[in-house]
């Protein structure tokens, strides 16, 4: 959450035209003047230290209410881009995958105060200082070039590394269910709102997990052997379809802000002492070796899917319960 609102923070400013070479160099300017001693006739009262120059009252009200509203509009987005999607808290998430984004609106706002400018009548005689526009334009272009020039080179990186990204344990093996054991687990199972999942294998066994529509919490898992299905009953609170701060993606992100996870997550049961399974969702996590391009796995981040407690482990100690995982 607090990364997410950094970033959306930083955004946000970039969203804004305080942004502007014009704008940076009034302001310290201004500072600069905070801690000069003026010097004025006795009949004379002190001149505001702190006056930019920038624009008059009502003008400098006017570019600032402007500024405020983009500023909320790209804070908004930004955070739920970042934190709703669970999008990873990088430089390069932020210049390459939102740098667009920002670009888009830093024109839009560009454009809007260009607009306040020539409706003088409206606003008084606005006027933008020279080469202030020209700057902020400048500006957009700039970020909404590179955020594509950055996301191109990646693609083409991907493109010529394709083993690199494909470091992944695979799923080789894929359940096949009879048309009897299908029949019987529709008749006991998809009922009262109940769905099931894809059918996969674990530790050799074939299973199926189900859950409510309503996301409201998952009823378990079928085990079907030799062709009979049987219901192991569990309450999973944190799966892939359970809303934001329910989602394994969200634990992991909130426990590590900074990684890429890659693939889906996927179901896997972990054997215990007493006989009964463990649920867990699991997903590997890495980073990218240049800029958003060559995925490097790390290791694999577990979320128990009753408890929600996460774990983690290196890529080559993962336990032999894991069974494969998605690209």
């Amino acid at each position: 959450m607090t990364s997410a609102i950094i970033m959306a923070l930083i955004g946000g400013l970039f969203c804004t035209l305080f942004i502007n070479v014009h704008f940076i160099k009034q302001f310290f300017k201004g500072l600069r003047l905070c801690f000069v001693k003026t010097q004025t006739k006795d009949d004379e009262a002190p001149p505001n230290k702190f006056d930019f120059s920038f624009y008059g009252k009502s003008d400098g009200i006017t570019f600032l209410i402007v500024q405020a509203i983009f500023f909320a509009i790209g804070f908004g987005i930004l955070f739920a881009w970042y934190y709703l999607s669970a999008a990873d808290r990088t430089v390069s998430q932020f210049i390459i995958s939102t740098g667009w984004f920002i670009g888009l609106i830093h024109i839009l706002n560009w454009l809007v105060i260009l607009m306040i400018d020539e409706s003088s009548r409206m606003f008084k005689n606005f006027q933008t200082p020279k080469g202030f526009c020209s700057s902020a334009l400048i500006f957009s272009i700039g970020i909404f070039c590179i955020s594509l020039g950055c996301g191109i080179a990646g693609s083409l990186y991907n493109f010529n590394h394709q083993q690199e990204a494909t470091t992944f344990i695979q799923e080789d093996d894929v359940p096949i269910i009879s048309m009897d054991t299908l029949e019987t687990l529709q008749k006991e199972v998809i009922i009262d709102g109940y769905t099931t999942g894809n059918a996969l294998y674990r530790n050799g066994k074939i299973i199926v997990p189900i859950s409510r529509e309503s996301n409201v919490s998952y009823a378990g898992y079928v085990v079907i052997e030799n062709n009979e299905p049987h219901i192991i009953p569990k309450t999973l609170r944190y799966t892939p379809e359970h809303c934001t701060a329910n989602n394994p993606c969200m634990v992991a992100r909130n426990n590590m802000p900074t990684k890429i996870f890659f693939g889906n997550w996927s179901f896997q049961l972990k054997p215990t002492e007493n006989g009964d399974d463990e649920v867990y969702y699991v997903c590997a996590y890495g980073h990218y070796r240049w800029l958003r391009a060559g995925r490097v796995v790390e290791g694999i981040a577990f979320v128990n899917a009753e408890t929600g407690e996460f774990t983690t482990c290196p890529i080559n100690d993962v336990p032999n319960w894991i069974t494969g995982i998605s690209e």
